[in-house]
């Protein structure tokens, strides 16, 4: 018999308007952002993000999407191009807005009652 026991970061658990607020609060409610779970996006794209305007819509893929930590690191990333302005993973200034992202959104998400 297979247990159905949960992790208890699974995805089910995350606060995902927490994230929200904390993802407008990071390119400085400047934008309304929206988090799109899905389940239709090709295995390929983990996540992707479109900026219309003053509205930010990040899609994550669900197939992805099972931990908080990989939460984070879907937002980080796609968060990192919003603040670059730019759809280039290259940048030269990428990585370090990438890590930079994962440590804040991290800590904010703590800072505001954890998991």
């Amino acid at each position: 018999m297979r247990s159905t026991s949960r992790n208890t970061s699974s995805a089910t658990s995350i606060k995902w308007l927490r994230l929200r607020d904390i993802a407008e609060s990071l390119v400085n409610n400047e934008f309304s952002v929206q988090i799109h779970a899905s389940t239709l996006l090709d295995r390929e794209i983990k996540a992707a993000v479109n900026v219309y305007d003053k509205s930010v819509d990040i899609a994550v893929n669900l197939a992805y999407a099972k931990t908080l930590k990989r939460v984070i690191d879907l937002l980080a990333h796609e968060l990192a191009h919003v603040r670059l302005n730019t759809e280039d993973d290259n940048h030269p200034e990428f990585r370090k807005e990438f890590a930079y992202l994962q440590k804040e959104i991290a800590l904010l998400y703590d800072a505001k009652g954890g998991a």
